[in-house]
């Protein structure tokens, strides 16, 4: 495989959900649908990373690298942003913004 390509999540993980992740240290996991821990492989010592906006779910954990890759959405009022947090200063940013009538992501 290039050196520019790295696979995320595996096919088993995607099945279910993607609610967690994990690399060599630790485990990321979504807790009560609307933030994001970290936790060490032996679940000690969590911290919570990303807590969503008000009435928005995380879903799709993706890890590639140092980044992690996660969507955030609004079934209300039918809205999602896919965004990545660096797992190495906590940084996150919203990479693309969808929403309002579904048909207009045909």
């Amino acid at each position: 495989m290039p050196d520019d390509q790295t696979i995320g999540n595996s096919v088993e993980n995607i099945n279910n959900d993607s609610f967690a992740a994990s690399d060599d240290r630790y485990i990321f996991y979504v807790e009560d649908g609307y933030q994001i821990k970290k936790a060490k492989k032996e679940l000690r010592d969590s911290q919570t990373l990303v807590t969503a906006e008000k009435k928005r779910e995380i879903e799709e954990l993706n890890l590639v690298g140092d980044w992690l890759y996660y969507t955030e959405q609004d079934f209300i009022e039918d809205k999602a942003a896919l965004k990545r947090l660096n797992i190495e200063n906590e940084q996150s940013e919203t990479l693309y913004m969808m929403g309002g009538n579904p048909t207009s992501y045909l």
